[in-house]
């Protein structure tokens, strides 16, 4: 160990020494309401513009997806240092909406390392209760594509020319029993909302081409 890093670590409980309880208390508070505050923001910025994404692929605007992908890099590696210091955002904690954000930055996430990473902590908070099995269960549809691998429950879509196609599916005769097993609506009735949010024909049952990706 290095003299300067001995001597920062003696700062460190010097400060934290002559802090009073009710100090810490009151710091720990309003650190948590900032991360709460900073996350329903994110999350509503996340959402800004996401169902227009189909449609800037579609007619290759360029300059549309390229300020989409910096903005999620940014958030991703702001939750990513969050998480670092502080652990995940529970629920219990932080708040249904503020958790929600939290979820909804790794699934946009384009930094596959940090979406890998987050889903152990996830899967972990699933089995408690505090996140859905059907969020679980398209992080993981996510991640499984982005590795050019099948996915399980069919939640991932890609543009082809001016309409959505399914990503490659691994058991496509079981699909639906699949999604009900994690709380996920049938193919046709999600099939229909993604037409709806996207404003573009949405192609199923799937043909037997492969679908391109961005």
């Amino acid at each position: 160990m290095s003299m300067r890093l001995c001597l920062a670590i003696l700062v460190v409980c010097v400060a934290a020494c002559a802090r009073s309880p009710g100090q810490e208390a009151h710091d720990s508070a309003a650190t948590l309401s900032s991360v709460r505050i900073a996350l329903i923001r994110m999350g509503i910025e996340d959402q800004a513009g996401r169902d227009s994404i189909p449609a800037a692929v579609a007619s290759n605007d360029a300059a549309f997806l390229e300020r989409m992908s910096r903005a999620d890099s940014s958030r991703s590696r702001w939750l990513q240092q969050t998480v670092a210091e502080r652990g995940w955002p529970a629920r219990s904690i932080f708040g249904d909406t503020a958790a929600g954000a939290a979820w909804l930055i790794v699934q946009h996430s384009p930094m596959l390392a940090f979406q890998e990473a987050m889903l152990p902590l996830l899967e972990a908070e699933a089995k408690r209760g505090a996140v859905r099995a059907g969020d679980i269960a398209m992080l993981s549809d996510r991640i499984d594509v982005d590795k050019h691998q099948p996915q399980r429950y069919g939640t991932q879509f890609s543009v082809k020319g001016t309409k959505l196609v399914p990503d490659a599916i691994i058991e496509l005769p079981k699909l639906d029993s699949m999604r009900e097993s994690v709380g996920l609506p049938p193919m046709k009735e999600y099939v229909r909302a993604l037409a709806q949010m996207y404003r573009m024909p949405v192609e199923w049952p799937p043909s037997r081409r492969k679908p391109l990706r961005r």
